[in-house]
């Protein structure tokens, strides 16, 4: 499915923290779209990750963004190649030295 998407949408109203989806569309070199909720932004951002962003709950606001995106392929492909790189950059060693971190710094024991 991801091979044939000019566009990967993810339309959440709400998220239990980061997406699966938006790592497969992005490790598979693909645009996102989204809903604007904050965990997913949030999840984007710390990645260094592009999308673009439409209120929740609003189908003309997504009709209209996906529309725009798909009319312009310079820009697909600007944050398609974005995202890919990204995600090539993002190695066993350094999830797990993150995971590490955050662990430590939640009191936890790693």
């Amino acid at each position: 499915v991801f091979a044939r998407a000019r566009v990967v949408v993810l339309p959440y109203t709400a998220t239990t923290g980061k997406s699966s989806v938006l790592h497969r569309a992005a490790g598979l070199g693909r645009p996102v779209l989204a809903s604007e909720v904050p965990d997913l932004r949030a999840a984007a951002e710390e990645e260094g990750l592009l999308a673009g962003y439409v209120p929740p709950n609003d189908p003309a606001a997504l009709a209209g963004a996906l529309e725009a995106l798909l009319a312009d392929r310079p820009r697909q492909a600007a944050w398609a190649q974005h995202n890919l790189n990204m995600m090539r950059g993002m190695t066993l060693e350094q999830t797990c030295a993150r995971y590490l971190e955050l662990f430590a710094g939640s009191g936890g024991a790693a």
